[in-house]
């Protein structure tokens, strides 16, 4: 009998479906142990096992405590298991499986199972939660003729083809009947106790495509340390009983953070460079394009500079605005205002200006460097402003010499500002030695006594550019400004020109990047971070550098000085899904904590820490945050450590794996984006009621920020889009705006996620009807979506973002415009004009000119496999481009009658169907 067709109409079959409902009421989550690989799309069957074999003195007394009965023993089993998972993953709502005792006519494996779900709470005493386990077991089993498969329908958990529903780790007897009725259950780990006689053996049977077997045997070790515990106290509360021993705590405190090493803790940044000029005056020190400076001249311009802002009243403790486009005189004000003793602020000219007006209302800025055509950008306020370009006549008459110093080691070299909760951006402090210490360090694992260059092409808002600036300038190497609006769209320039040897990106812009030919490149190390970086992305790319490039691992929040961790990326050993943070940086110490500031275990998920030289001074103006975040440190005498609301575990040999946040901060293709920002932003319009964003992951792995609202009246997606962008970054908008009728509540009155509508079924419904494309222009545009965003067809009226686009994938469409169309795109526009219609007619309007295509690219079409002149249309010809064209060395016969205003230009041709069809190289042969 299939467990549908079980009659479900009689009163204790009722009675039961009531018991189950109260019982899995709110969220339920599946508790389990932390995976080492990325779950496969179809679940493997396949087991290994290990043995925890009980020591006799432990047996005896769970014997005597037990009473020698094989069901109590199994609740305490079962107790400790609960209590293990609840320290390894910090959940306090814990649901395992176990077998039910009957066997029914069903065939479905989840009808044989039972769901465990007890609250195990940190203030519980061990007796307490003996006796909840023990209530939960009793009633399961009073209640097992409910079919587990009815219970899951009705709480509408999603099944999946590789995992079981609310359950990933299963406890049973050992006996034939129990493991019959698990064995197909698609449970990650399965905790097999034989307890009939002595000795009394458990055996954890997991899934080695999700677990090292180290982890399993931590695992295990850890079992029998909290049952020695819970034997020997049962009146401790949970938060009392500790995994780790002696020897445990002792290197993780103090082995795994020795990190001592020796920097200029006494000198500032400014004083480095200076020595650096001494050292190599004529060596270049910026390059962008044609145009070389060398570090005697940009030591020069700096200085004239200082003593400008010296008479503008720039001094210890001032800031200083910065609101440049890159340019080389973003390194003459950076250096300017540090030499004349103040700190830099970065002001993103792409930033909202209300932004902008709240970063300047809070920093206090005596002082804006710009430049004149961004002027119009500047909020109007009573900063003073000078402009790099137009007033610099007036700035060349000051002293060419160093100025003396007025700034020493503890004072602030620049302030970063963040996301806030609250929509208030908060600025982050950093002192001269945390930039030195950091830069030091930095010199050592990038540098390493090579010549290289470095590029500076993000935005000075994200410190990512710190590494590119400083690094580079205390070493005597040179830095290549890109002069892109962004990191994004000068990545692909900075991998044509091929001159850098170190870039710093991160991993969604290495997956960019990951599947073309990088084998003739100059880049000798790639600096990763920003974000979780899968070890399938480090192994693609480390292939296409024909292994000749060093992947690094960087993890480190604004707070700490860019990065506080380190991991080299080591193809043979590292097989985890994601590439771990590494190990401590110099004069840095990490701690791993729980809830009460206790260390964690091996494996175990706790709060990341961070303690040492590379701290902020704190956050400019908010001394209650910087005391909430910035606390004592109780493991060293007088110091600070900064809680970073980052999840990470510890791994054999003292490498740290990031996890994930543990607040409503997330990492959104290497943006730093606080869902409540964008909730307390979306809130400001007057027609939403209420809101609430989440970061959705679909099948393929693709992450969209999804916006609900609650509406008072009537209002568009795209109103609330342009709303947003008086707010926030264009990068952090959510792709996809849902109206609801009201936000989904739990049963204790939280948001219930599970009650949201799901990714898949709002990119169903967010399509308006198909309209054809009418233009050749709108042609293209929407041919190159379709390509990029894997999808058969895109409208006139389809917006790119609610198609699942974002800003990485919007800088290959302004990569492939620029070669189809031969016209300057900014990543920018396709968030002002993100429908096809929108971003067609812009590009008619104010990129191309009235007249519309005109001749920009020779008519190419392809008759009996060849590629000649055809009678098709500009659009037709370059989706053919799009659409035809497949990765691999392909050759085409290319007729005579072929030509571009009289002649054809081979190599731009094959330049052209290169990188608009995908393929790692074009040849064209002409006969």
């Amino acid at each position: 009998m299939n467990s549908t067709n079980i009659p479900l109409f009689d009163d204790k079959l009722n009675r039961e479906k009531t018991y189950w409902l109260e019982k899995f009421a709110g969220e339920p989550r599946a508790a389990g142990i932390p995976l080492d690989r990325k779950r496969p799309a179809v679940f493997n069957h396949e087991r290994s096992s290990v043995t925890i074999q009980i020591d006799r003195e432990t047996e005896a007394r769970l014997r005597k405590v037990c009473g020698d009965k094989e069901a109590l023993m199994f609740t305490m089993l079962v107790t400790v298991l609960k209590i293990c998972l609840h320290k390894y993953t910090g959940e306090t709502d814990i649901i395992i499986g176990t077998a039910i005792h009957e066997r029914f006519a069903a065939v479905a494996a989840l009808n044989k199972v039972l769901a465990l779900r007890d609250e195990v709470r940190p203030d519980k005493t061990v007796k307490q939660l003996l006796q909840d386990v023990k209530g939960t077991v009793s009633e399961a089993y009073a209640n097992q003729k409910y079919p587990f498969e009815r219970l899951v329908k009705l709480l509408k958990v999603e099944n999946s083809s590789n995992r079981a529903p609310l359950i990933n780790v299963v406890a049973i007897l050992d006996t034939p009947n129990n493991k019959e009725n698990v064995r197909h259950l698609m449970s990650d780990a399965t905790l097999v106790c034989s307890l009939g006689s002595s000795p009394v053996v458990c055996t954890i049977e997991y899934n080695p495509e999700l677990f090292e077997s180290e982890t399993i045997e931590t695992f295990g070790r850890h079992l029998q340390t909290i049952l020695r515990a819970v034997l020997s106290d049962a009146d401790a509360e949970v938060s009392q009983l500790q995994l780790l021993s002696g020897a445990e705590r002792q290197q993780l405190l103090v082995e795994f953070n020795e990190t001592q090493q020796e920097y200029r803790q006494d000198e500032t940044i400014c004083r480095l460079f200076e020595e650096q000029v001494e050292q190599t005056p004529d060596h270049i020190a910026v390059t962008l394009g044609k145009r070389h400076v060398t570090y005697q001249e940009l030591n020069v311009r700096a200085n004239r500079l200082a003593h400008k802002l010296r008479q503008e009243g720039i001094k210890a403790g001032a800031l200083a605005g910065i609101c440049l486009e890159h340019s080389l005189e973003t390194l003459v004000a950076i250096l300017g205002v540090l030499k004349a003793g103040g700190a830099y602020v970065p002001l993103d000219p792409r930033h909202p200006q209300a932004k902008l007006a709240s970063v300047l209302a809070d920093a206090g800025c005596t002082v804006v460097l710009t430049q004149q055509s961004l002027l119009n950008v500047l909020p109007d306020n009573d900063t003073k402003v000078i402009c790099l370009d137009s007033d610099w006549e007036m700035i060349a008459r000051e002293s060419a010499e160093n100025p003396a110093f007025a700034v020493s080691a503890g004072d602030v070299a620049y302030v970063i500002y963040t996301s806030g909760s609250t929509g208030q951006p908060k600025g982050v402090a950093i002192n001269h030695s945390s930039l030195v210490n950091y830069t030091q360090w930095a010199s050592q694992v990038y540098v390493q006594n090579d010549t290289l260059a470095f590029p500076l092409y993000s935005s000075l808002a994200f410190d990512l550019t710190v590494t590119s600036i400083f690094t580079p300038l205390i070493t005597g190497n040179r830095i290549i400004v890109y002069r892109q609006e962004g990191r994004d769209s000068a990545l692909f320039d900075i991998l044509r020109d091929n001159q850098v040897g170190v870039l710093k990106l991160t991993p969604s812009h290495l997956a960019l990047i990951k599947d073309d030919d990088h084998s003739g490149s100059r880049i000798k190390r790639l600096i990763v971070g920003g974000e979780a970086f899968e070890t399938e992305t480090a192994r693609q790319v480390h292939e296409s550098f024909g292994g000749a490039v060093e992947i690094l691992n960087e993890y480190g929040p604004t707070e700490a000085t860019v990065g506080c961790m380190l991991h080299k990326y080591d193809p043979e050993s590292d097989r985890r899904a994601f590439v771990p943070i590494g190990k401590p940086a110099a004069n840095t110490q990490i701690y791993i904590l729980d809830e009460n500031l206790k260390p964690v275990a091996e494996n175990v998920l706790g709060e990341l820490y961070i303690s040492g030289a590379g701290l902020a001074a704190g956050y400019l103006n908010r001394e209650e945050l910087t005391r909430e975040r910035f606390i004592a440190n109780p493991f060293g005498d007088g110091e600070k450590m900064y809680r970073s609301g980052d999840v990470a575990r510890w791994l054999t040999g003292g490498e740290i794996e990031f996890i994930g946040r543990r607040d409503e901060q997330v990492k959104f293709h290497g943006c730093r984006v606080e869902l409540n920002e964008i909730r307390s932003a979306l809130n400001k319009h007057a027609h939403v009621r209420d809101s609430v964003v989440t970061l959705h992951r679909d099948a393929g792995g693709n992450d969209a920020l999804v916006a609900y609202y609650v509406a008072r009246q009537k209002v568009e997606p795209e109103q609330l889009r342009e709303h947003l962008s008086e707010y926030i970054l264009h990068e952090t908008i959510p792709n996809f705006f849902v109206h609801i009728k009201r936000l989904p509540l739990t049963l204790n009155g939280k948001l219930n996620h599970a009650a949201l509508p799901a990714l898949e079924d709002i990119k169903g419904q967010s399509r308006d009807k198909y309209v054809a494309p009418q233009t050749e222009v709108e042609e293209i545009v929407a041919g190159i979506w379709a390509t990029l965003l894997g999808v058969p067809q895109v409208g006139r009226y389809d917006n790119f973002f609610q198609l699942g686009g974002h800003s990485l994938l919007a800088t290959q469409v302004v990569s492939r415009v620029r070669k189809l169309l031969q016209v300057e795109l900014t990543v920018r526009s396709l968030f002002e004009h993100p429908t096809v219609n929108q971003l067609s007619t812009h590009i008619e309007t104010e990129t191309l000119g009235r007249n519309g295509l005109g001749e920009h690219i020779p008519p190419i079409s392809r008759t009996n496999g060849e590629v000649g002149l055809a009678p098709l249309s500009f659009a037709q010809q370059r989706l053919w481009f799009i659409d035809q064209l497949v990765p691999g060395s392909t050759f085409y016969n290319v007729s005579s009658a072929v030509r571009l205003q009289g002649r054809l230009d081979i190599s731009a041709l094959e330049r052209t169907i290169s990188e608009v069809g995908n393929l790692s190289r074009a040849r064209i042969r002409v006969s």
